[in-house]
């Protein structure tokens, strides 16, 4: 590491824009916004900034950047020494410094103390930095009181960089050793039990004394446990694997029962939007009797029945339930049913009568209801009466009544 100058008496230097070094200085400290961050050349960066020091002159952007080398390189030693020669450039010659406008200067100074606080954050500190990190907010102290002297207040960035170093060395200080216990009074109990007096043997015999505690490390409880005494570890492991799959299968059982429900509720809710057919129960076919049959009881009250079942149905009651089943069919099955609803269509057809007969079928289902209404026949005198048409009548009334 190069050594350190912060002692020195550099002169006032002007704009170094046009110089190289500072060109070259300024891509360097660049990387430090860059989207990729690049990694920084710090020792270089430091030899640019020595460089334009000793031959060019001090500004307050050089000095700057060479204060947060040093930070890098240097760590807490680095920025008291950066901070300082910074310092003694504003107290000999600060109104002399580039940049001389305010808001450059403020400028400066904010982004000095935000990368100061990244360094800070980066470093690994120990115990033994505290008297650095004191070191470093006296110094910061001290240029605080420069910067409102001569009216540079950089928006109380300084102040946040002070806080940062004063909360850090509160916290390695509240991490140093305790006093040694030796140090401490004795406590008035007995003088036999203080360790390391001495006693009488007398004394010695009738009070133990308490044992050393510069020795504890040493003792037998806090020495590692033998492999023949330690306690066989328990197989933890295979109940905490058992229940893993248990969850699994009651989730997959319990979705199973849900869908199975979802599914047997969708389906009847889809055939109870399909009209409802009423179909007798002793309207089905009659199973064939063989030619000959054994003897048995006479049971013709239940053919009896039976038949007034069948004969209280109406006439048109085969084709209706059959037009019903085709329609079920169709709506379950459109494109499968055609070929049956086609197929029961031609049946109806060739059951059908001819055109000449439907005549004929109309009389005499007019002569059927005729014969069901016999109290509408005519009650005329006979006198009244045409022989022939008396005849007719008379015919139609008897059949009725019978």
């Amino acid at each position: 590491m190069m050594t350190t100058h912060h002692d020195r008496h550099y002169k006032a230097g002007g704009d170094p824009h046009t110089l190289a070094d500072f060109m070259a200085l300024r891509a360097e400290m660049n990387k430090l916004s860059h989207p990729a961050r690049p990694d920084i050349n710090w020792p270089y960066a430091e030899q640019l900034a020595r460089g334009l020091l000793e031959h060019h002159g001090a500004d307050l952007q050089t000095v700057a950047w060479y204060t947060l080398a040093r930070a890098r390189l240097g760590g807490v030693a680095g920025i008291n020494e950066g901070l300082t020669l910074m310092e003694s450039l504003l107290v000999r010659q600060g109104k002399n410094l580039w940049p001389q406008a305010l808001p450059a200067r403020t400028e400066i100074f904010r982004t000095l103390s935000k990368r100061l606080r990244q360094v800070i954050r980066t470093l690994n500190l120990t115990p033994e930095d505290v008297e650095s990190l004191e070191q470093a907010e006296r110094s910061l102290q001290s240029f605080d009181a420069v910067l409102q002297r001569l009216e540079i207040a950089p928006e109380n960035q300084l102040s946040d960089l002070r806080a940062l170093l004063h909360s850090t060395a509160t916290r390695f200080e509240s991490l140093d050793p305790a006093p040694a216990l030796p140090t401490a009074p004795p406590v008035a109990v007995s003088d036999a039990e203080l360790p390391g007096t001495l006693v009488s043997e007398e004394d010695a015999a009738k009070v133990e004394p308490v044992p050393d505690l510069k020795r504890r490390p040493k003792a037998e409880p806090l020495a590692p446990p033998s492999p023949a005494k330690r306690p066989a570890p328990v197989a933890a492991s295979t109940p905490a694997a058992a229940p893993r799959w248990k969850p699994f299968i009651a989730g997959m059982v319990t979705m199973l029962a849900v869908t199975g429900i979802a599914v047997g509720g969708w389906l009847a809710l889809r055939q109870s939007d399909l009209p409802p057919i009423s179909v007798t129960q002793n309207a089905g076919p009659i199973p064939g009797l063989p030619a000959t049959t054994p003897p048995g009881p006479v049971d013709l009250p239940q053919t009896q029945r039976q038949l007034g079942e069948l004969a209280r149905l109406a006439p048109d009651w085969a084709v209706s339930y059959g037009d019903q089943l085709v329609h079920q069919a169709l709506i379950r099955w459109p494109d499968q049913a055609q070929p049956l609803a086609q197929q029961w269509r031609q049946q109806l057809s060739a059951g059908a009568l001819p055109a000449e007969n439907l005549i004929g079928w109309s009389e005499g289902m007019q002569q059927l209801q005729r014969a069901r209404r016999p109290a509408q026949c005519p009650r005329r005198a006979e006198g009244e009466v045409p022989d022939g048409e008396r005849t007719e009548n008379r015919s139609i009334c008897h059949h009725a009544v019978v």
